[in-house]
């Protein structure tokens, strides 16, 4: 399924009322115009979501039972045929697929803006051209999950340590690195990016200078 959001969350819930949405309450998001989950009632399918309350409240709908969802009208459509054919199956179940990109997620990262795989792949390129000079090869272009992945382990990376240089020295990527340090600091030296102290001492001395900084 060719989607922009980098992650996806499926559940399958079983129907097991005869709520006319089977609990959900959808909306058009203003920003995106694309339909997403406002509110649920309780004691009904959709309130087989577990924590819906904190978790579950505010992701857009990307799927409902493999049919692809952009407006309220198309949400509402699938679920009036899932219960329409809720008596072919002894065990009718509702699958719907979330993308938490719009859930209230941490207040720090609360107004943080959406950036879709587009986007990051753009940015991708952009940065290798800068670095290197030429377009990346497609081989060396990472793929969605890897990109994903990489942004997931900078989030946990940041939350525990803050991209401390500790931490970097410490880890297993301490010697790439170091070499990312050393060939940055070899382009400023090419580059005439370093400029001669504003004065020498010929001979070791000793600098007095009083409380006010001013040299003795």
């Amino acid at each position: 399924m060719s989607t922009p959001f980098p992650d996806l969350q499926t559940f399958h819930l079983p129907i097991k009322c005869d709520h006319a949405t089977l609990g959900f309450e959808f909306e058009e998001c203003d920003e995106w115009k694309r339909v997403y989950l406002k509110s649920i009632t309780p004691r009904t399918t959709a309130s087989g979501l577990k924590h819906w309350r904190t978790k579950h409240v505010g992701p857009y709908i990307v799927q409902i039972d493999s049919v692809p969802i952009f407006t309220v009208e198309e949400a509402e459509r699938a679920v009036t045929e899932c219960i329409s054919n809720a008596n072919k199956s002894p065990r009718p179940q509702l699958e719907i697929v979330l993308a938490p990109d719009r859930h209230t997620m941490d207040t720090k990262f609360r107004d943080t803006p959406l950036v879709h795989m587009d986007q990051l792949r753009n940015s991708i390129r952009t940065l290798y051209e800068i670095d290197e000079g030429h377009s990346i090869p497609a081989e060396d272009m990472p793929t969605d999950d890897e990109i994903v992945m990489a942004l997931k382990g900078t989030q946990v990376m940041e939350q525990k340590s803050r991209m401390t240089r500790k931490h970097l020295m410490n880890s297993s990527q301490s010697a790439q690195w170091k070499q990312a340090e050393y060939k940055m600091l070899d382009k400023m030296a090419k580059n005439g990016m370093y400029a001669p102290p504003p004065w020498l001492l010929d001979s070791p001395t000793l600098l007095f200078y009083d409380k006010f900084g001013t040299m003795l």
